[in-house]
């Protein structure tokens, strides 16, 4: 996979994204920030990011079905629907571990622009492929963070083995303000092996701008060369 397919995805993410979290905060009125900070509670059910690459690097990863009855997404999509000619995309909501409520801007131009109370890991999870396939999952959290290895130990803990193979990659020329990206080996026992590529998108002056983590199955070396990444030291 090439520089040009990442461009294409994370543009179309950004725009789904930027959407969804339109589409979500327009339920909610802006509240004043509070001192109190609530974490996400711990759970003996699986995170929503290790059940879906669970099933991402499974027998029934390119399967659209075998992910509709996870029970850590909210579906917004009752189905996959066609965003382009041969394209298609399926996108809810999860939460991932590790984050506190914040106050987050709401995606909304002009003078409905304001924030929204929120924990900052509930993201937008986007599947994109084929009419008959899963081909690459994205999951985009508000805000840039620069540590992605440990928000995905966060998500992992022990059950994935995940080791960095790039660093300092750089962002795509529209993403003004983005820090460098990063890809990861991930590796869940009985499962194949999958990649993750961790990136910071600009979602626009209304926005704080996105970090997002994206799974695909075949390795990046060609995408990690055009975006010069570095060998992690």
């Amino acid at each position: 996979m090439n520089r040009k397919y990442f461009s294409v995805v994370a543009a179309v993410i950004a725009i789904l994204t930027l959407a969804a979290c339109q589409q979500s905060n327009a339920v909610h009125e802006p509240n004043s920030r509070t001192p109190a900070h609530s974490e996400t509670p711990a759970s003996a059910e699986p995170s929503a990011l290790l059940a879906v690459a669970s099933v991402f690097a499974g027998d029934r990863g390119r399967d659209w079905k075998a992910y509709a009855a996870l029970p850590q997404i909210a579906w917004t999509d009752p189905a996959p629907t066609e965003q382009g000619p041969g394209v298609y995309f399926r996108q809810g909501t999860v939460l991932l571990r590790g984050f506190a409520d914040e106050d987050v801007p709401n995606g909304v131009p002009g003078m409905e622009h304001g924030i929204v109370r929120r924990n900052e890991g509930q993201s937008t999870l986007t599947l994109i492929g084929s009419q008959t396939e899963v081909g690459t999952v994205a999951i985009s959290k508000p805000f840039y963070s620069d540590d992605y290895a440990a928000i995905l130990r966060n998500q992992f803990g022990a059950a994935a083995r995940l080791v960095t193979i790039a660093d300092q990659c750089a962002p795509a020329p529209f993403d003004e303000g983005a820090g460098p990206g990063a890809f990861f080996e991930l590796s869940i026992p009985g499962r194949d092996i999958v990649y993750a590529r961790a990136s910071q998108q600009d979602g626009g002056k209304y926005t704080a701008g996105f970090t997002v983590f994206e799974l695909t199955r075949a390795h990046p070396s060609q995408a990690m060369a055009e975006l010069g990444c570095k060998q992690p030291k």
